[in-house]
C-alpha cells in the first residue's frame, strides 16, 4: 500500500527457506518478527545467517512483542524497528531515500 513490493513468508519460516528465499528475490528489505521472547535466539541465528550468506547489505527491520519486551533488541541486530506497521513503513521510506 505504499508502495513497495512485498513477498510474505508466513510464520515461522525455516531458516533455511528464508535464507534461500533472500538470495533468489535479494530484497532491499527484510522485515522479521518475533513474538515470544524465547525465539530472540533463533532471531539472532536468522540474522547471522542471513548477513553471512545475503551480504551485509540488506537492510533489515524487526517487529512483534519481543521487541517490545527487549528494549535495545533491534539495535543489537542493527535493524530499525517500530511501535507499530505505519511507522515501520516510514522508517523504510527513510532508510531507503524512498519518498512518502
Amino acid at each position: 500500500l505504499a508502495g513497495f513490493e512485498v513477498r510474505y513468508l508466513g510464520a515461522d519460516v525455516p531458516t533455511d527457506s528464508l535464507v534461500a528465499a533472500v538470495k533468489r528475490e535479494q530484497p532491499d528489505f527484510l522485515a522479521l518478527s518475533v513474538t515470544m521472547t524465547f525465539n530472540v535466539p533463533a532471531l539472532r541465528r536468522a540474522v547471522e545467517r542471513i548477513r553471512a550468506e545475503a551480504g551485509d547489505g540488506l537492510k533489515l527491520g524487526v517487529g512483534g512483542g519481543a521487541c517490545a519486551w527487549m528494549n535495545g533488541l533491534a539495535s543489537s541486530l542493527d535493524a530499525l524497528t517500530a511501535t507499530d506497521a505505519r511507522g515501520l513503513v516510514r522508517a523504510v521510506q527513510g532508510s531507503l531515500g524512498v519518498p512518502a
